[in-house]
């Protein structure tokens, strides 16, 4: 199967190039490359440090009208490398999507075969497979897909077909009520499994003695959103796992405009951690944690003023978030607080964009974290971080930014980074 995925990339390919250089009527390519490098100090252990430098290469291509004005095809890559340290499966190549994909007359039914990413209520992650998007009047949207998981690593390949690594699922919404919309999805995801042939720490013989399954995820969902007035939205989900008996998450929340510069909200979230079946981590016990969150936003002229509190209860224990922020114009500056489960922390924000000429930005930034890990520790480590960049915007189609970052903690005295990145994007359309 992943001989016959190369050979199927490299006949895509062929295709593709046969379509760029012999012009199709009405024929759109839209394209943007991205170059980056990043260097970073690296704590190997705590006597040895290594330099990294590592280059990165993204593409995105999408290509429309492939002799049919619904068919197109859209792909999204990127090639990474790091020439001063030796690294694991270097260079890595990673391909996050690679599909065609057809829309019929009215835009009623939508055809995608090859990788692509699903967002279906609790149906998410990247496929390589068929998806099915189908419009039915004003009534309902149907969206089902089937196919393999994409691979953790080698992503150029393809998993190997079987009934351990079959996917599918589906989410029907409706469409003609005004007021509220609701959803309803069902997740079925599969992966051949890692197999543990030793015994681990903690794990003892479990893992021998009964072999890790290769269902990943088994979930059904609801999901609503309301409009209850044009000042009150309200939204809501439900999900429950199959395979656990348990609801894996449930969740409601509001917004309310008291009027156009002053902003509320309300939220409630009950959540059991997302731990997939087929991984050696299911064999720990879990809990569920509750969690009630407060937001306003109040807008005066060009400033923005934000305040949000958190409250999760875990087991046994509790954590607070609080924030406040200020925003005006390029200015930004921001306070975050959290303590209890977790450890304690205090952090501030400022970032600033300086305009210095008409396609030239000047960017500044710094961080400061004062924090203990574990909230009976006696002492707080502190954390700076600095950065200092420009954004050069040449024309619609080139743009390139350099950024130098500074960093002190209680690994690192002083850790200076380099980030530069240089994005290239194009339009065409054959006559």
């Amino acid at each position: 199967m992943n001989k016959f995925f190369k050979f199927l990339i490299i006949i895509c390919a062929i295709i593709i190039f046969q379509l760029i250089t012999v012009e199709l009527p009405a024929q759109n390519i839209n394209a943007r490359f991205t170059t980056s490098v990043y260097t970073w100090e690296q704590q190997e252990s705590k006597t040895e440090s290594a330099t990294h430098v590592r280059a990165y290469q993204l593409a995105q291509i999408s290509i429309g009208k492939l002799g049919l004005p619904g068919l197109s095809f859209h792909s999204y890559f990127n090639l990474s490398h790091d020439f001063s340290e030796k690294a694991v499966d270097d260079p890595r190549i990673w391909l996050y999507n690679c599909y065609f994909n057809l829309k019929t007359l009215r835009n009623t039914t939508d055809f995608s075969v090859g990788r692509q990413r699903i967002y279906a209520g609790v149906g998410y992650g990247t496929i390589d497979g068929l998806q099915v998007k189908y419009r039915f009047k004003d009534y309902f949207n149907l969206k089902v897909y089937a196919g393999t998981l994409a691979p953790l690593r080698k992503s150029y390949e393809m998993e190997e077909l079987n009934s351990d690594n079959i996917s599918f699922g589906f989410h029907l919404t409706s469409a003609k009520l005004k007021i509220v919309r609701i959803g309803i999805s069902y997740a079925r995801f599969s992966r051949t499994p890692v197999r543990y042939k030793t015994a681990g720490i903690y794990t003892s013989n479990f893992r021998l003695e009964h072999p890790v399954s290769s269902l990943q995820k088994h979930l059904i969902g609801l999901d609503l959103k309301s409009f209850i007035t044009t000042k009150l939205k309200v939204q809501g989900r439900l999900d429950y796992n199959f395979a656990m008996h348990t609801i894996k998450r449930g969740e409601i929340g509001g917004r309310y405009e008291i009027n156009k510069t002053f902003e509320i909200g309300l939220d409630y979230i009950y959540r059991m951690p997302s731990i997939d079946l087929n991984s050696i981590f299911s064999v720990f016990t879990i809990h569920q944690n509750e969690e009630i969150a407060f937001r306003t936003r109040y807008r005066w002229k060009n400033y923005n003023f934000f305040v949000n509190y958190a409250l999760t209860f875990f087991e046994g224990e509790n954590n607070h978030r609080r924030g406040l922020g200020c925003s005006w114009k390029s200015l930004y500056f921001g306070y975050n607080n959290r303590n209890g489960y977790g450890g304690d922390s205090d952090a501030i924000t400022l970032n600033y964009m300086y305009p210095l000429k008409e396609k030239l930005n000047l960017t500044i930034g710094t961080y400061f974290a004062s924090y203990k890990i574990v909230s009976s520790e006696e002492n707080r480590n502190n954390l700076i971080g600095s950065s200092l960049g420009c954004v050069y915007r040449m024309n619609k189609k080139l743009t390139l930014q350099a950024n130098v970052q500074f960093l002190k903690n209680k690994l690192f005295s002083q850790d200076f980074r380099f980030f530069f990145r240089g994005s290239y994007a194009f339009f065409h359309r054959s006559k």
